[in-house]
């Protein structure tokens, strides 16, 4: 049997590392609710449905592993601790896909649920670990004997109670489950209003509403293991990229920063790195939508635009752009005053201004390097320029960094 600090440093690490579940129970006749991470305490008649697997572990013999898939759908893998004792560990519940609507439905099937109560239960499968293969648990069970007992080869039985019918056990109207309802109801609404804001490049109210994510603790898709942390972190840089691309920002730059984002959040060990770089994300995406939306303007303005956008860095004229987008001159001129409400030249170099002031925030460059870089060969003049734009010279701007 392992001891409780080596238990301990495995229990963390597999839930840290990879989400999985990993505990130990006396014996069958023990509590046993961490087998489904409380899933089945939301039902009446709780203990009934924890005896359904009770025969089983009451089988287990040392030396092999069960796994056992139950009417929930999970699965979840078992094998004894000691010889000389009924003690045993658990490894789950997990499941290699995320739950589907044919899921729950043969769930409400199986179980007798109502349709209300298996909207309801819904909420407490969401917990359910996800994406973890049946070898992978067995694989960890098998190490864990070879470790401790050094049995290399062990038996494995196989459970499937999904047909099991585990007769009419309703949800209990238990208030947590409500307010959980609520929960999620504010919690969509502030996601929303998040969503709003960094379209709008809003960096100060994107923030207040990211503090009220942290200060109330609303989202219960955090938990304080790593990998759903990062899973999430994931999941919201898709969710900023969708919302910046709704402003008409040119793919090329939603690609970039995405993809950027995403190998930060793969490189983070902590929760406060992760931390750190949402909030990078919200500046970064914040910023993208304020310098790079183009949703407010005509189809054609939006090709005028996006070729600035792309070519900062070589030599822009009027020509050049009327050569690429094919309109006339004269036509981008008077249609560019028009819609953006300045003249092209003076456009042209409050973006090559903004993209200096990020390269000097995000690089190593050189004043010189970047000069050459927004398309500026007289690093004297871009000198001049940016400290119009922005008050301060680079090197300045540069030293406050």
């Amino acid at each position: 049997m392992l001891n409780n600090q080596i238990f301990e440093f495995l229990q963390h690490t597999f839930a840290d590392s990879r989400g999985i579940i990993f505990n130990y129970f006396d014996g069958p006749e023990a509590d046993l609710s961490a087998l489904d991470i409380g899933i089945r305490t939301h039902l009446k008649n709780s203990e009934q449905l924890y005896d359904l697997i009770r025969p089983i572990l009451r089988s287990l013999k040392f030396g092999e592993i069960t796994i056992v898939k139950d009417p929930l759908l999970m699965t979840s893998i078992t094998f004894r601790s000691d010889p000389d004792n009924n003690s045993f560990y658990s490894i789950g519940p997990f499941r290699s896909l995320p739950y589907e609507e044919n899921d729950y439905a043969k769930i409400q099937i199986n179980n007798n649920f109502t349709l209300t109560a298996s909207e309801d239960f819904k909420y407490l499968l969401k917990d359910v670990p996800c994406n973890i293969m049946r070898i992978e648990a067995l694989a960890i069970a098998k190490n864990i004997l070879y470790f401790l007992h050094q049995i290399t080869d062990p038996t494995v039985h196989d459970y499937n109670l999904e047909q099991i019918n585990s007769g009419n056990f309703p949800i209990i109207p238990l208030e947590d489950i409500n307010a959980r309802a609520k929960i999620a109801e504010e919690m969509y609404s502030h996601e929303e209003k998040l969503l709003k804001y960094i379209t709008e490049g809003n960096e100060e109210k994107a923030f207040s509403e990211a503090k009220f994510f942290r200060d109330s603790d609303m989202d219960h898709r955090i938990t304080n293991r790593l990998l759903s942390h990062r899973s999430l972190l994931f999941s919201t840089n898709t969710l900023f990229r969708k919302a910046a691309q709704i402003t008409g920002i040119h793919p090329i730059y939603l690609d970039e920063i995405s993809q950027s984002f995403a190998q930060k959040l793969a490189l983070c060990t902590t929760h406060q790195q992760l931390n750190n770089t949402y909030d990078e994300m919200l500046v970064d995406y914040c910023a993208l939508c304020r310098t790079h939306a183009t949703r407010q303007y005509s189809p054609n303005m939006c090709k005028i635009i996006n070729y600035i956008s792309l070519n900062l860095s070589e030599e822009i004229s009027l020509n050049s752009i009327a050569e690429a987008v094919n309109f006339s001159p004269s036509y981008i001129s008077r249609k560019f005053k028009e819609e953006v409400g300045k003249s092209l030249s003076t456009y042209i170099t409050e973006q090559r201004m903004i993209l200096a002031k990020s390269l000097l925030e995000k690089t190593g460059l050189s004043i010189k390097e970047i000069s050459l870089y927004i398309g500026i060969p007289d690093w004297n003049y871009f000198t001049k320029l940016f400290k119009k734009a922005f008050g301060i010279t680079p090197t300045e701007y540069k030293k406050t960094l």
